[in-house]
């Protein structure tokens, strides 16, 4: 009789499952030494800060409650993650295989109820005034729209994709699922924006009548501002999702402008109804009116960026399906041109500032702290424009290129800083100590 395979599995034995996400972050989590390393160490630093409180101070309140519920919203999402992303139940692992906007349903479901379980037991233990329902009430209305699309999820998914299968012959059903999960995920979002206007009118109306709080509050502006905020975001979704003869790059244009026009719209508004000295709403049209420049420049040279992009990420990857490679060469083309608009932004805002600082008559070397501290911003970018450019993978790769970019800013400013105030060398005491840890990062990145 031949002998079985060594490689059958015992039915006595059970599998472990197989991690599903190559995330660091996600292997991280999911890896079982760590998790129980975790979840001993909330139990025991629990039950250590119960001890000291029953034996130091047991008619005081019970402190370590705020220990064990801080840290214990980060172990409950730990557990969350651990069996999701091992298989452990059959429900999760059915929500994680759907769609991210179900996957961060559970997340945003659990802290909903833990957080405000946390805020009524310290509401009605330690404070006098109830104020637990503010958060259970405006924050609910997010989670009930979540919840809705949650569980309506797998009828509006077939009804989408069965739509868009109509439309794009052509298209693998991998981009329509794509497609669909960003429509379902948008409405939602739309609908709660809709339902947090519509309510917080109430709220705001019902006070103005109900309680005096002065003649010059009204809530009649802010009913305006942000009733034309929904209407930008209502057109943005219809413009994005239902109209068909528009080049996706021309919509997201119009969609930037439409905001353009209707905050600065505002500013101009505000402008004339509290007059100043100087025409302040410049600024902001100005500014962001360069980023405009750059947008609308883009769209019209989009053919040649997303040819180049192409040829970029196809060179590093030449094995990319037709969906995948679109899809990174969208991503590369946005950072390259977003972080292109940034540095411009930058520098005109930096000429703003500067003129703003001769007329208010500050010294023109405290310009220094905008330049610097904008520009660490926009080295983040940079970073990350770099890191899609270069195709960097992985945690802590990226992380550490991140980490790079911010020390060298950071160090310059540091090093001007230093220079401007004192003779001692102190930056260099930071920066050492600083590199340090920029060290052991890139060792961690790169060493294996």
């Amino acid at each position: 009789m031949m002998s079985k395979s060594t490689t059958e599995t015992s039915p006595n034995k059970s599998v472990s499952p197989k991690k599903q996400s190559t995330n660091p972050v996600i292997s991280l989590l999911t890896n079982r030494l760590v998790f129980f390393l975790h979840l001993f160490a909330y139990l025991a630093v629990s039950g250590l800060n119960t001890l000291i409180w029953a034996i130091a101070s047991p008619r005081s309140i019970f402190w370590p409650f705020y220990q064990m519920f801080g840290w214990g919203f980060a172990v409950g999402l730990h557990v969350i993650t651990y069996l999701m992303f091992n298989d452990y139940t059959e429900y999760l692992t059915k929500v994680r295989k759907s769609s991210t906007f179900n996957i961060l349903f559970i997340y945003h479901a659990f802290l909903y109820i833990s957080i405000n379980v946390f805020l009524l037991i310290i509401d009605l233990l330690y404070t006098r005034a109830l104020f637990f329902y503010y958060p259970l009430i405006f924050w609910g209305i997010a989670v009930g729209f979540h919840a809705t699309g949650f569980f309506l999820y797998p009828a509006t998914l077939e009804r989408e994709l069965k739509g868009l299968k109509k439309t794009y012959l052509d298209y693998s059903d991998k981009k329509l699922t794509s497609m669909a999960n960003s429509k379902i995920a948008n409405f939602w979002i739309l609908l709660m924006h809709v339902s947090y206007y519509i309510v917080a009118n109430i709220w705001m109306y019902a006070v103005f009548f109900l309680t005096p709080i002065g003649d010059t509050y009204t809530p009649v502006e802010t009913t305006i501002v942000w009733g034309l905020l929904v209407g930008v975001h209502t057109f943005s979704y219809l413009l994005y999702y239902y109209v068909e003869n528009i080049t996706r790059i021309v919509k997201g244009f119009l969609i930037h402008l439409a905001f353009y026009g209707v905050v600065n719209g505002w500013l101009i508004y505000e402008y004339f109804t509290t007059p100043s000295n100087r025409f302040w709403p410049l600024y902001s049209l100005v500014i962001w009116g360069a980023g405009i420049f750059i947008h609308l420049f883009v769209v019209y040279k989009w053919g040649y960026f997303k040819e180049s992009a192409v040829k970029r990420v196809k060179s590093l990857n030449p094995e990319l399906g037709k969906y995948e490679l679109d899809s990174k060469a969208n991503t590369l083309a946005f950072w390259q041109w977003s972080f292109v608009a940034h540095i411009a932004i930058w520098a005109i805002g930096i000429v703003t500032i500067g003129i703003e600082f001769v007329i208010a008559g500050i010294a023109i070397g405290f310009l220094i702290n905008p330049i610097m501290g904008w520009l660490i911003a926009v080295s983040i970018h940079g970073a990350i424009f770099f890191i899609v450019f270069k195709d960097i993978e992985g945690f802590f790769r990226t992380t550490a290129i991140i980490h790079l970019f911010v020390y060298v800013t950071t160090g310059i400013y540091l090093v001007i800083l230093n220079a401007m105030t004192s003779a001692f060398p102190w930056s260099a005491i930071a920066l050492g100590g600083w590199g340090i840890a920029i060290g052991l990062h890139l060792i961690l990145a790169y060493v294996r």
